[in-house]
C-alpha cells in the first residue's frame, strides 16, 4: 500500500505551547488520545521561548529531530542538549520528565513497544534499500523530492508524506536544497 499525505491535508492540534500536526499513525485506526498505537509521526510547532513539558508517554521510545529554530532539550536527571536543524536525533525514552524551550519547528517519530524506528536525514539523491523495516515514511521537510517506487513517480512538496507498508525500496532524487526525512519501523 502506497499512501501520499498532503501537508496541506493534515489535521492539526493545538496544545499550550504550540500545534502539532500528525503525519501518520498506526495501526490507522489508533488514536492518540487513546495511547493505542505502535507508532506516530507528526510535526510539532513550538511559538514560545518559555519552558514547555513534554507530555509522558511511558512505554514510547521518542525519536525528535529539529527542522527550524534550535532548542534546549532537558531529561530530567539524565542530560540536556542544544538541539540545531538537522544535526541531532535524539532518541529517548518517553516515560521521562522532558521539556523543551525555544521557538522551534520538530519532527517527532514515537514507537511503542512491540515496534522500533530509525530516522535518517536525506540530503542527496540515491537509493533507499529496504533492510528489515516492514513500514517506511518519506517526508519532504524543505524544498520538493521525486521518488521513483516500483516504476511509479511520485513527486513530493515540502511537508507532503509518503507512506509505504510494506516498506519498498525507493529512488531518491532532491531539488535543490531539499531534505527529506526517512522513518523506518519494524512492527514485531
Amino acid at each position: 500500500m502506497r499512501t501520499l499525505i498532503k501537508g496541506s491535508e493534515r489535521k492539526v492540534s493545538l496544545w499550550a505551547g504550540g500545534s502539532s500536526s500528525q503525519i501518520c499513525i498506526y495501526p490507522a485506526d489508533a488514536e492518540y488520545a487513546k495511547r493505542n498505537f505502535l507508532f506516530r509521526i507528526s510535526t510539532a510547532v513550538a511559538d514560545s521561548d518559555e519552558w514547555s513539558d513534554y507530555t509522558a508517554l511511558p512505554a514510547v521510545t521518542r525519536h525528535l529531530l529539529m527542522l527550524d529554530g534550535s532548542a534546549l532539550v532537558k531529561h530530567e536527571g539524565q542530560y540536556e542538549l542544544l538541539m540545531q536543524p538537522y544535526e541531532d536525533i535524539d532518541i529517548f525514552d518517553g516515560g521521562w520528565m522532558s521539556k523543551a524551550k525555544g521557538k522551534v519547528r520538530d519532527f517527532n517519530l514515537m514507537c511503542r513497544e512491540g515496534c522500533q524506528g530509525k530516522v535518517t536525514v536525506l540530503s542527496k539523491n540515491g537509493e533507499l534499500p529496504v533492510e528489515t523495516a516492514s513500514h517506511r515514511l518519506l517526508f519532504c521537510s524543505e524544498g520538493e523530492a521525486y521518488l521513483l517506487v516500483a516504476g511509479e513517480r511520485i513527486h513530493l512538496q515540502k511537508e507532503d508524506a509518503l507512506y509505504l507498508e510494506p516498506a519498498e525500496a525507493v529512488q531518491l532524487v532532491l531539488g535543490e536544497q531539499a531534505k527529506v526525512i526517512c522513518c523506518d519501523m519494524i512492527v514485531k
